[in-house]
């Protein structure tokens, strides 16, 4: 990297830091960690191999006619949760699947999710807390529509907020920011999903015996079979 790069990094949005570091971005979408006596060194995300999993998602890959531009959906898993992991015919769950999308010039995947149950309304407040097993929390962020359905609620689940991304000082910032949680859930298992809605909240537990695969790569499943078709 060169001096003059370094000298213009862009702070990240929720910048991790202890009493050692500090987690930066480049201009260039890069990482690297400050350190406190002034050095630096690149910032290297592990990437796991899809031969860690058998691939079992399809997805849809669909071109626009006037920007050329790709995008791709995955098929959806019915009700791979329950608030204990087991399967129950009228048992409270998730449904859903991932799709590609392009918001303000950046390449983002996010989550169709499906709760059947009540939790009031799934608005732009509502949040889903997602625990991989590595204990990482990730936090994805409701950018659809209001839905106050009796019996079931969906939305639009992303890595981050609309706000956020307004706030960013460079697309190439939020970029960074978007693909690194994309990564964790890649290349993580989960343990559980909290999901919060206007009157109530749900814990979820991936179902032991989901019958289209392991429960707990919903994310891993989905994602990489979006990368593989939009390679």
């Amino acid at each position: 990297m060169k001096v003059r790069s370094i000298i213009n990094f862009i702070c990240l949005v929720a910048a991790i830091s202890t009493s050692a570091q500090t987690k930066a971005f480049l201009e260039n979408g890069d990482s690297i960690l400050v350190f406190d006596n002034h050095t630096w060194k690149e910032f290297i995300v592990s990437v796991s191999s899809p031969k860690e999993i058998e691939i079992t998602v399809k997805a849809t890959v669909k071109v626009d006619d006037f920007s050329s531009v790709k995008s791709a959906k995955t098929d959806s898993w019915p009700r791979w949760s329950s608030a204990d992991g087991q399967s129950g015919l009228f048992s409270s769950g998730f449904s859903g699947n991932a799709r590609s999308v392009e918001v303000e010039n950046l390449s983002l995947i996010v989550f169709d999710i499906t709760y059947s149950g009540d939790l009031g309304c799934l608005s732009s407040r509502s949040e889903m807390i997602v625990k991989l097993e590595n204990g990482d929390l990730i936090k994805l962020y409701n950018v659809g529509r209001t839905d106050c359905g009796s019996e079931y609620q969906s939305g639009t689940f992303s890595p981050i907020s609309l706000d956020a991304i307004k706030e960013m000082s460079s697309l190439a910032e939020a970029q960074a920011f978007i693909d690194e949680i994309i990564l964790k859930l890649r290349d993580n298992n989960f343990e559980k999903i909290k999901l919060t809605g206007s009157k109530y909240y749900t814990e979820q537990l991936p179902k032991a015996n989901f019958s289209a695969g392991n429960a707990n790569e919903f994310f891993r499943q989905h994602i990489w079979a979006l990368q593989s078709v939009l390679q």
